[in-house]
């Protein structure tokens, strides 16, 4: 049996064709998974910047910070941000979910596990739930800061590089530890308004 070859030479170029086209799918997939991470990305600061809006709006309505919860972490109340008794609140400042009828600190997250807000200082720390670093009223500089738990290594990698542009776990404008948080810092915290001790 004699092979032509014009055959030979068909099936070197469907070979050469489904090369090039594997070779392509490759560099075409890297591209989106690329682009989809950065989505995420911009997605997560897009919404931290919307919740530092929603807490700029409370404080300019009622005049002072929701309270912290009681569990001793200097965790705030963002379920204020949802609803509340406070003279002046005009809300609902964000839409999330709200975990329970408990004032926690903590609401639902579609995607990731939860959202939560902290008062800190500037100071070294990478976990705010571990962090002594409160702030008073005799503190340097004090914050609050949005914490998103439930993010991959990936995303706080990505989330790191994009805010600080450096990867320095305890200091900067994004902290985080080695479990699944990070912490954005968001609007300034008046002193005043602070504790004393």
């Amino acid at each position: 049996m004699k092979i032509s070859q014009k055959a030979i030479m068909f099936g070197l170029d469907t070979r050469i064709t489904l090369l090039i086209f594997g070779v392509l799918s490759i560099i075409i997939g890297a591209s989106l998974y690329k682009t989809f991470q950065e989505a995420k990305i911009v997605a997560i600061i897009t919404e931290m910047n919307n919740i530092d809006k929603a807490f700029t709006e409370y404080l300019l309505d009622t005049g002072t910070y929701p309270e912290e919860s009681d569990d001793l972490t200097y965790k705030l109340k963002i379920e204020e941000l949802l609803t509340s008794n406070l003279k002046g609140w005009t809300g609902l400042y964000i839409q999330f979910i709200d975990r329970g009828t408990e004032t926690d600190g903590i609401l639902e997250h579609p995607v990731y596990k939860n959202v939560s807000a902290y008062r800190k200082t500037s100071g070294s720390w990478a976990s705010p739930f571990l962090s002594t670093e409160q702030c008073l009223s005799t503190s340097d500089n004090c914050f609050i800061y949005i914490c998103y738990s439930g993010l991959s290594r990936d995303e706080i990698e990505l989330l790191e590089l994009k805010i600080d542009g450096e990867n320095f776990p305890t200091l900067g404008s994004f902290r985080y530890n080695t479990a699944d948080t990070g912490c954005r810092q968001s609007i300034l915290y008046d002193k005043r308004l602070a504790p004393a001790s």
